[in-house]
């Protein structure tokens, strides 16, 4: 990091518990050989680049939730026996959990819809129709889709 501003952020997510700076233990780094290895023979699982692999690791070993939107290492999640249980939250997931712990305001499926749709405008990350579907009926409940039909595609999704 060359910037000062980027030091001290990175410097206040630290000490606030925002983030975490770790090493691997010898054991989390044999996991990630093993599990490099496991995806490489997997058709099933696209290719998933070290550090999201080593995201996964620690997440299992510590009980991370891990935020990526990479689909490989969501895939392992699904196919691999031993990372089942592991928690892979993309933006999306982000956004309704805190929607659900009311860091934003968004009590109902159209509020919902207008913060992704705020987000997606900010970020240029558009979501699927699918994905954003499965989270109102998660979140809101199946009454929640019955009132969006057709209306997701004015959502930036």
């Amino acid at each position: 990091m060359k910037s000062e501003k980027a030091v001290t952020l990175v410097f206040e997510w630290l000490t606030s518990d925002y983030a975490l700076l770790t090493a691997l233990t010898p054991s989390e780094e044999r996991e990630l050989r093993a599990l490099l290895d496991y995806v490489s023979l997997d058709p099933r699982i696209p290719r998933v680049d070290e550090p999201e692999a080593i995201g996964l690791v620690l997440a299992k070993s510590r009980g991370l939730v891990l935020l990526t939107e990479n689909r490989g290492a969501r895939r392992i999640t699904q196919y691999h026996p031993e990372y089942r249980s592991v928690k892979v939250w993309g933006a999306l997931r982000v956004l309704a959990e805190a929607a659900k712990a009311g860091v934003i305001k968004a009590d109902t499926p159209a509020a919902f819809k207008k913060a992704v749709s705020e987000y997606s405008k900010d970020t240029l990350h558009l979501f699927s129709e699918k994905d954003l579907r499965a989270v109102l009926s998660e979140y809101y409940g199946e009454h929640a889709l019955s009132h969006t039909r057709g209306a997701l595609r004015g959502v930036e999704a």
